[in-house]
């Protein structure tokens, strides 16, 4: 089972989400809901208010908080400012919020050829990913499509569907259940500490992706992974685990 975001996609983001999202992101967003909602129009609403007060409902902070869609957190700004919650509204929220990560998205250059020996080898591919903010996971399938690997998963979840988050470890049940596979067959591979934490609770190996060397940045409370690579193509080398 799989992460996506900088395991499998670097979304060219990393620790930078909450900058974009504040500078890049929202202005797209508003001035989406301007060409598209006639009463968002008639209303004559601040850009600096709408920033302050999207960014307050998207970049939630707070455990609970913090699993809640995407969705839902743009149901409660248009609330806030008397917007219908058209579903047409909605998605075009989410389109615009999508639009800047897909400047930016791309694929690692060995994990085309190493999912396609995984899938020769006949293992069962899955996936949890978080997805930023809790957006809908057919957006992120959107740019599995777009770099032609979603059909090597057999089974992909995202947190934005199932307002659920890492490192809650009974997200993993959830994948397994879904693929009708017991616990003892699942081996994690992702790249961030919340991948490793996630693991060692549910009582599955980590195989940890460290393309920049971080190890050595784990901190003493963050167990440390079962297995370290450093490209996805050192999987040939190591499986099967015993």
């Amino acid at each position: 089972m799989f992460d996506l975001g900088e395991t499998l996609l670097n979304f060219n983001l990393e620790g930078k989400w909450r900058e974009t999202l504040k500078n890049e992101v929202i202005p797209r967003m508003f001035t989406a809901l301007l060409s598209q909602s006639k009463e968002f129009n008639q209303k004559r609403v601040d850009p600096n208010l709408f920033s302050e007060t999207v960014y307050k409902y998207i970049a939630v902070d707070g455990k609970e908080k913090k699993k809640v869609s995407m969705i839902s957190r743009i149901k409660k700004y248009f609330e806030f400012f008397g917007i219908p919650q058209y579903a047409t509204y909605i998605q075009s929220q989410i389109a615009a919020f999508a639009s800047t990560m897909q400047e930016r998205v791309k694929i690692y250059p060995e994990v085309r050829e190493t999912l396609e020996w995984l899938s020769e080898q006949e293992y069962t591919l899955g996936m949890w990913s978080d997805t930023p903010w809790q957006c809908p996971g057919s957006l992120i399938e959107q740019y599995m499509r777009k770099y032609n690997i979603r059909k090597y998963f057999d089974v992909a979840l995202f947190s934005g569907d199932r307002e659920d988050k890492k490192p809650n470890p009974e997200v993993f049940q959830m994948v397994l259940d879904v693929a009708g596979k017991k616990k003892d067959q699942m081996v994690y591979i992702g790249n961030s500490k919340k991948d490793i934490l996630t693991s060692k609770r549910f009582g599955i190996p980590i195989i940890w992706i460290d393309r920049i060397e971080a190890v050595h940045n784990l901190s003493e409370d963050t167990p440390q992974p079962d297995y370290i690579i450093n490209s996805l193509i050192d999987l040939k080398d190591l499986l099967p685990i015993d």
